[in-house]
């Protein structure tokens, strides 16, 4: 009901008790909460940006223990699903994806991946980072996935080398692994 409401008069208070389950660890309501608040659509963006926060200065590569981390993969889930980006979304989702910062790395996948849905060209280059860098313990297979999934989704000409790159590597990598 708080959502239909909100939708209808757009009084900003519906909104905000959606977003209390994203500032706690409670896991079992983030991704309602999180759905809940995409579903509201714009207004709720201040909210969503507010849940996530910005990464540490590019500097500060060891920072303590993130309390919102699962908050924060929510609320970038959540800010896909709204279907809109202000002027400050393309900010912490390039932010996001460029960080060194050890406990906002894990992000880089949500963030890709509302990057592709909302159409963020702005963060191609940062996407084309990712997935080049060959040093990063911490990019995995499926944050891989998210970027090269995102940047299908932007089909921006400067992804093709990068992609094509990538395919030729992986796919004569696993030509080798099956000969062995």
């Amino acid at each position: 009901d708080g959502i239909r409401d909100y939708k209808v008069t757009g009084v900003q208070t519906c909104a905000l008790p959606i977003c209390e389950p994203l500032n706690t660890e409670q896991a079992l309501l983030m991704t309602p909460a999180a759905c809940s608040l995409g579903a509201v659509g714009e207004r709720a963006v201040p909210q969503i940006l507010a849940v996530i926060g910005e990464p540490p200065m590019p500097d500060l590569v060891e920072t303590p223990e993130d309390p919102k981390s699962s908050a924060r993969v929510h609320a970038f889930k959540a800010l896909a699903r709204t279907q809109t980006a202000n002027a400050e979304v393309p900010h912490v989702i390039i932010n996001t994806l460029a960080t060194q910062d050890t406990n906002w790395k894990h992000l880089r996948g949500p963030a890709a991946e509302a990057a592709g849905i909302l159409k963020i060209h702005e963060a191609v280059p940062a996407l084309i980072a990712v997935l080049e860098d060959k040093t990063d313990k911490n990019i995995d297979e499926r944050t891989r996935l998210d970027v090269i999934l995102a940047l299908g989704e932007l089909r921006d000409p400067r992804a093709i080398k990068p992609l094509l790159a990538y395919i030729g590597k992986n796919w004569t990598t696993q030509i080798g692994r099956a000969h062995v």
